[in-house]
């Protein structure tokens, strides 16, 4: 095994060195609670009202899947259907935690995730409501 030089040894030390100020520098950068709980509840309001218009476009399709509805509708309608289905779930379980007033990081990265399955159904919709 090599021994390390001693030009190396101060690259070394200054590396920890990087690693140790960083590591600080994320726990002084920890949100207080008051930023966390306003996190959140912007985040739900967000879903809430995504989720609104998502719904509505859903249920708009319904008039499109009769007898002649094609594959490629019927997959969107699916595929809509089961995005929102997904965001249903995680905002369920988000509001739980909010229900119980557990504020934290993950609750905002739960509910953004929510959202952004909403707005994967909300394309879907979008795409089969362009379809005949």
């Amino acid at each position: 095994m090599k021994k390390l030089t001693a030009a190396k040894w101060p690259a070394g030390l200054l590396v920890v060195l990087i690693a140790c100020l960083a590591t600080g520098m994320a726990y002084a950068q920890t949100p207080s609670p008051e930023d966390l709980q306003k996190a959140v509840q912007s985040a739900y309001a967000n879903c809430e009202a995504t989720r609104k218009i998502v719904d509505n476009a859903i249920k708009g399709l319904d008039p499109k899947l009769g007898s002649g509805a094609t594959e490629g509708l019927k997959h969107e309608v699916a595929d809509a259907k089961e995005w929102f289905k997904k965001a249903d779930d995680l905002l369920a379980q988000s509001k739980k935690k909010m229900d119980e007033k557990k504020f934290d990081k993950e609750l905002v990265e739960n509910l953004n995730q929510a959202w952004r399955w909403y707005v994967e159904a909300g394309s879907a919709a979008v795409r089969a409501s362009m379809m005949d």
